[in-house]
């Protein structure tokens, strides 16, 4: 199934919306977007400065900095268990 994509526009739209509702839920199915989705975009929008846009984050490039993460950590695990004898 291919990703949504939503307009840079949208998002703050939707953010905005979202701190002026009482029930998230139904904002949500109004908007034809998953709760989940919205508290991310608000998380986001949260750490701009007025004016700033947000990056567009590849999902390529979002999934090698998990899966780069996800190998430091374990290196690090392994490591750690070694030292500690056990």
């Amino acid at each position: 199934m291919k990703r949504k994509r939503y307009t840079r526009k949208f998002q703050p739209m939707a953010v905005e919306r979202m701190r002026s509702s009482d029930n998230i839920g139904d904002l949500a199915k109004a908007l034809g977007v998953g709760q989940r989705c919205l508290y991310k975009w608000q998380a986001k929008l949260d750490h701009l400065e007025p004016g700033e846009e947000a990056p567009r984050t590849n999902s390529h490039e979002s999934s090698a900095s998990l899966r780069k993460d996800y190998a430091i950590g374990s290196a690090f695990w392994n490591l750690y268990i070694r030292g500690n004898g056990k």
